[in-house]
């Protein structure tokens, strides 16, 4: 193997890990004999066969209810998991990244996620996410957020009301159908906007990329630093995602984080640009090293095929990060300089 391919080889896998890595935590492993979601962070609030009388609260990475809950349920997590076999007499309120109520619920169920599926038999239901797919039997049933899919063989016993793109698949619904804007109003609109978000974003930051290397040479550099340490790189934007994703999460924790977090929006959204202009830069000049086009038609062709990865449904999003990342990992300076930085103004000072 060539060196050039050996330095290059790490990241190909590298970012197909980071790339599968969101799908398969998310996915609900199971084991065997029980059906019930595992694996690492995994809270199981109540087991198979285990019946428990009262309130029940669980938070965790990913939150299982597969037994009975002679109560309320809430349930806080980066996924939450009501399983097949799951019964809950009370009403549910569940939040998560995802949230999956495949059980019976007897009462109201809220639930709020990134995606939201519904497939049990529920109560009447307040659901929001950018996705919020109904499969199963609900009572009335309000949906807010980008995307409200009607699956063949959902039923809604009472009226249904949405602030949502409604995707409708044949779902019987016994009451009114009502499509409004009231409920969300301007923010509804920007949700369903929001999911052609990291197509936008990516196509403008190889335009920017572009205009970015014509303007000024010196982002070549940036393109050998990926070139002669590829997984230092990547290893380096990854440790800036997650920091200013922590970041973010501190801030939201605040009684003014969520405002705060809206007048930073812009800002936000300027450096995810900035980041995915110096990525598709970055990745297009190591693909000009092995194809016989310049650096300039392989950037724009990096950030054209993220952004028709990003179309593709669940796993899409991820394209732009994974594309961001070694721009943000070439432009991040090193742990190295800066205690060299550090030093030198140290040392500076005391002269």
């Amino acid at each position: 193997m060539s060196s050039r391919a050996a330095r290059v080889v790490p990241v190909v896998v590298l970012c197909a890990v980071l790339a599968v890595g969101p799908v398969v935590g998310g996915t609900a492993a199971t084991q065997p004999g029980d059906g019930v979601p595992s694996g690492p962070f995994t809270t199981v609030a109540v087991a198979p066969g285990e019946t428990v009388e009262g309130r029940v609260t669980a938070t965790g990475g990913r939150v299982v209810v597969a037994g009975t809950v002679e109560g309320n349920l809430r349930a806080y997590g980066a996924v939450v998991v009501l399983t097949g076999d799951a019964v809950v007499t009370g009403d549910v309120q569940a939040f998560g990244g995802r949230v999956v109520v495949d059980g019976e619920v007897s009462g109201p169920v809220t639930a709020y996620g990134g995606t939201v599926a519904v497939a049990g038999t529920t109560g009447d239901l307040n659901a929001g996410g950018g996705t919020v797919r109904l499969s199963g039997t609900t009572g009335d049933a309000t949906v807010l957020g980008g995307t409200a899919v009607l699956a063949d063989g959902a039923t809604v016993d009472g009226d249904f009301e949405y602030d949502a793109r409604l995707d409708d698949r044949g779902g019987a619904v016994a009451g009114e159908r009502l499509a409004t804007d009231s409920l969300l109003g301007p923010v509804g609109a920007v949700l369903r906007l929001a999911g052609w978000l990291p197509v936008v974003l990516t196509l403008l930051g190889g335009a920017l990329g572009f205009a970015l290397a014509r303007a000024d040479p010196r982002t070549d550099v940036l393109t050998r630093r990926v070139r002669e340490a590829p997984v230092r790189a990547v290893a380096r934007g990854t440790g800036v995602a997650l920091a200013s994703l922590v970041g973010v999460l501190l801030v939201a924790a605040t009684v003014v984080g969520l405002p705060l977090l809206g007048l930073l929006a812009p800002l936000l959204l300027a450096g995810a640009l900035v980041l995915l202009a110096l990525g598709s830069r970055v990745v297009g000049g190591v693909v000009a090293d092995y194809l016989p086009v310049s650096a300039d038609a392989a950037g724009l062709a990096v950030a054209v095929s993220a952004a028709a990865l990003a179309t593709v449904p669940v796993v899409g999003p991820a394209a732009p990060l994974l594309l961001a990342l070694p721009g943000a990992g070439a432009a991040a300076p090193s742990a190295r300089s800066l205690r060299i930085r550090s030093l030198l103004s140290v040392r500076g000072s005391r002269e």
